[in-house]
């Protein structure tokens, strides 16, 4: 509402669901956005955890048609659309339209872009997972425990091996 401007009831319901919308939606997203970010820290990131369980975030599970990083991604995608088809219909009323689209587009940009960013840092794991697999050969600490180098060493070659086969 604007001061010294009297507005009807129904256009002042209007613009207070529009804003509340627009938080709503920009709140959502950016909960998906901060969901997914766990989700990858969990599995890890390039350079700050092993190597194998960073690659495992890229692998399809039998039975599903995506990866867990496809899956976000596509999440991501439908949500910001929704989101952003949501807020165009709804906001069309109030005077603070753009911005409030701005918003929601922002807070989808974010959601969508990290989403890119973890698909495209899988190169960076095959990578991380190759020098992890030669740092462990050599490395002298694990001469006194050889099964435990030796199933380390199976499981990072079965997991590059599997990205690779992707690529």
């Amino acid at each position: 509402m604007r001061a010294g401007l009297p507005q009807s009831y129904d256009d002042e319901f209007r613009t207070g669901l529009a804003v509340s919308q627009c938080l709503i939606f920009s709140g959502c997203l950016w909960g998906l956005t901060w969901v997914h970010f766990l989700v990858k820290f969990w599995f890890g990131l390039p350079v700050f955890s092993s190597p194998a369980m960073a690659l495992a975030y890229y692998d399809k599970v039998d039975g599903y048609p995506f990866s867990l990083a496809e899956l976000f991604f596509w999440l991501s995608v439908f949500a910001t659309t929704l989101a952003i088809v949501g807020i165009w219909i709804t906001s069309s009323y109030g005077g603070t339209k753009w911005r409030q689209r701005f918003l929601v587009a922002l807070f989808g940009y974010f959601c969508v872009g990290f989403s890119c960013f973890c698909i495209s840092w899988e190169a960076n794991h095959i990578d991380d997972a190759k020098w992890w697999r030669a740092y462990i050969e050599d490395d002298a600490s694990y001469a006194e425990y050889p099964e435990r180098q030796e199933a380390e060493l199976r499981m990072i070659d079965k997991m590059i091996e599997r990205a690779e086969r992707r690529k």
